[in-house]
């Protein structure tokens, strides 16, 4: 199976857990290829300003992996910003928040598991 770029879902998200802006996620997989083992698995593009505001991952776990840009992200309450290539996991039980404080976009390949 494979889709081209033009058959990828889009969809967005308005002030995200809290969060400022408006997120833009393209589907790598759907709900159905998920298959009950995750919710999400896409890219997030947010301009600057915009954010997903702090949250707590109960029953899941999330990878970040940044594909371009700067993101702040604040993990268990300490700040860290980074760029792309680098990731950042949040284990179940954890909380965060991503922001982009830089003047170019921040993109990411953001994974959401369930762990139970």
């Amino acid at each position: 199976m494979f889709k081209r770029a033009d058959q990828l879902t889009k969809s967005t998200k308005e002030n995200l857990r809290g969060g400022n802006g408006i997120l833009h996620l393209t589907h790598i997989l759907d709900e159905e290829q998920l298959k009950g083992m995750g919710t999400i698995f896409g890219v997030f593009t947010f301009k600057t300003g915009e954010s997903i505001g702090e949250h707590h991952h109960i029953g899941n776990c999330e990878v970040y992996y940044v594909l371009s840009g700067c993101a702040t992200v604040d993990d268990n309450g300490e700040m860290v910003e980074l760029n792309a290539g680098d990731m950042t996991f949040c284990k179940d039980g954890d909380y965060h928040s991503v922001a982009n404080n830089a003047t170019e976009d921040l993109v990411f390949l953001a994974v959401v598991l369930n762990t139970k």
